[in-house]
């Protein structure tokens, strides 16, 4: 959910055990979350899942079944665009993504395989899906056209700024050309 400067996103990841008990992972069950996000766990999620700092940690064993990890996060953008990079430690089987659209926002991906726009409550969002993702691989995702704040006029006003300073400088420092000796007949003549 792109704003103002900033990028809202959230993990909503299904972790399924088919196994009648529970199951330690070796090694365990970790991944890292985009550099600068904060981030923490969704009311909903597994009590198990563990996030310091931008590490995601799942504390095994899991229990046969569901594991549902929900993870939000917030992250500043300086640009219109931003490339999000994840590696999971176990197979993607299938992965969605939905961003909101504001402006001319753009979700792209070469492992997108489906990507179309559908309105909700009055907004518009960008619905994209792919096939399966194998552990330990790159899935990437970049998102143009995001909401920012130029940042000409915040260059323009600096450049003033120093015009300013430098101008009051040189005509602090400036010789008037008047000798000392024409000051004092000035002064006395008045």
């Amino acid at each position: 959910e792109p704003g103002e400067e900033t990028l809202q996103f959230y993990y909503l990841l299904d972790v399924r055990n088919p196994a009648p008990g529970p199951v330690t992972t070796a090694p365990p069950f970790t991944f890292e979350l985009p550099q600068g996000a904060r981030c923490s766990p969704l009311e909903d999620s597994s009590p198990l899942a563990v996030v310091n700092g931008t590490s995601v940690r799942v504390d095994a064993p899991f229990p046969p079944g569901s594991t549902y990890l929900q993870i939000g996060c917030e992250l500043a953008v300086n640009g219109g665009s931003f490339d999000i990079t994840h590696r999971f430690p176990a197979t993607l089987e299938q992965f969605v993504v939905l961003v909101k659209r504001v402006r001319d926002t753009k979700l792209t991906s070469p492992q997108l395989t489906r990507v179309q726009e559908m309105p909700a409550q009055g907004d518009v969002y960008i619905a994209a899906s792919g096939p399966s993702v194998p552990a330990g691989q790159p899935l990437v995702l970049s998102l143009t056209g995001l909401p920012h704040h130029s940042a000409v006029p915040r260059w323009i006003a600096v450049t003033l700024a120093l015009g300013i300073v430098f101008a009051g400088v040189w005509a602090g420092t400036r010789n008037t050309g008047e000798a000392p000796d024409e000051r004092k007949r000035l002064l006395a003549q008045r």
